[in-house]
C-alpha cells in the first residue's frame, strides 16, 4: 500500500509538471522544408500584424506565389516567425487554412501597438501587488481582458475556474493617468492580458505612447502606398529597417507564448488544436495509467 501511495503521488507531480510544459510550449511548422534549412535565420515573432494592401502567400520567402485566398488589406494576421532575406526584406510564417505553413511580405504592413510594446515602453512604472484579487472579485461580474491598459476594446472577456482555489495571479500592476490599477496576468487557462483591478474602464486612459509600427517599404517600392494614418510610426530609412528588425530579434528573450486572441484574423485563424489536445492528451493518459495501476493491485490484493 506504501508503494501505491508513493506512485500516485508521483503520477500528481507528473501531472502538474506536463501540464505546465505543454502551456508554454511555442509551435513549429511542420513539413516546412524552408524553415528547418534556415532555423538559426529564423526568429519568434508570435504577434498580430495588419494589411495595407491584399497580400499573396508563399511556400518560402521570395518563393512562388500559392493559389490559396489572399490576406485582404485592412485585415489582421498572426505572424508566428520572421526571417530578413539577403535584401533586407522582412517575412512573416503564418498558418493558412488551406497550407500549414505559408510565408507573407511584410513590407509596408502594421504592426498593431501591443502588450509587448506597452511593456517596453512602461515597464519601469509597474508596480508589485500587494495582495490578489480574491473570489468575490470575480463574482457575477464581466471580466474584460485587454491587450494593454488603455486598450480600444478588451480582447475577449476572462474565464474564470468556479473553483475558487484557483484564480487568476497577477504579477504586476500599472496605474494609468486616471488612477485606474491594471494588472497583467502571464497565463491563466490559456488567457494572458491586463484587467482592470480597481477604477472605471470608462475613464481609462491610451497610453501616450501607443503607436503602429509601419515595416519600411522594399527598395522597388513595394509596400509605399500606405493609408494616412497619424497613429502609424513610419521607419522608412535603411537604419531604421535595421532597429525594427533587431527589435524582433531582442524580443526572442522577452517574449511569451504567442497571443492567440486576435479579434478579426478570422481569415487567418491560428490553429489552437495542438495548444488544446496535448494538455488533454496527457491528462487522459496519466489517468489511464493510474486507473490500470490501481486495477492490477486490487485484483492481485483480492486474489491474496
Amino acid at each position: 500500500m506504501r508503494k501505491m501511495i508513493i506512485f500516485l503521488m508521483s503520477v500528481c507531480i507528473l501531472f502538474t509538471f506536463a501540464f505546465s510544459a505543454a502551456a508554454d510550449v511555442i509551435w513549429e511548422p511542420y513539413g516546412d522544408s524552408f524553415y528547418d534549412a534556415h532555423r538559426d535565420e529564423i526568429v519568434y515573432e508570435g504577434r498580430t500584424y495588419k494589411a495595407t494592401r491584399d497580400l499573396e502567400f508563399c511556400k518560402k520567402p521570395n518563393g512562388k506565389t500559392l493559389s490559396v485566398d489572399p490576406i485582404y488589406a485592412d485585415e489582421t494576421f498572426f505572424v508566428q516567425y520572421v526571417y530578413e532575406d539577403e535584401d533586407g526584406v522582412l517575412w512573416g510564417n503564418c498558418s493558412h487554412r488551406d497550407a500549414d505553413s505559408v510565408w507573407v511580405d511584410l513590407s509596408g504592413n502594421i504592426r498593431p501597438y501591443d502588450r509587448e510594446d506597452f511593456r517596453e515602453d512602461y515597464e519601469d512604472t509597474f508596480e508589485d501587488l500587494s495582495a490578489q484579487p480574491d473570489a468575490a472579485f470575480y463574482a457575477d461580474a464581466e471580466i474584460g481582458l485587454y491587450d494593454y491598459p488603455g486598450a480600444e476594446k478588451p480582447m475577449h472577456s476572462m474565464y474564470v475556474a468556479d473553483d475558487a482555489s484557483y484564480l487568476p495571479e497577477y504579477n504586476h500592476t500599472y496605474t494609468d493617468p486616471n488612477g485606474n490599477v491594471w494588472g497583467e496576468t502571464f497565463y491563466y487557462m490559456g488567457q494572458k492580458g491586463w484587467v482592470l483591478l480597481e477604477g472605471d474602464v470608462t475613464k481609462a486612459v491610451k497610453p501616450d505612447k501607443a503607436e503602429d509600427t509601419l515595416i519600411p517599404a522594399r527598395a522597388d517600392g513595394t509596400g509605399a502606398d500606405l493609408p494616412e494614418d497619424e497613429n502609424i510610426t513610419e521607419e522608412a530609412t535603411e537604419e531604421n529597417s535595421k532597429n525594427v528588425t533587431d527589435s524582433v530579434h531582442d524580443l526572442q528573450e522577452t517574449t511569451q507564448s504567442p497571443d492567440r486572441n486576435v479579434i478579426g484574423a478570422d481569415r487567418l485563424p491560428q490553429d489552437d488544436s495542438a495548444n488544446v489536445l496535448l494538455p488533454v492528451l496527457l491528462v487522459a493518459a496519466v489517468v489511464a495509467v493510474s486507473l490500470a495501476v490501481l486495477f492490477v493491485f486490487f485484483r492481485k490484493k483480492k486474489k491474496n
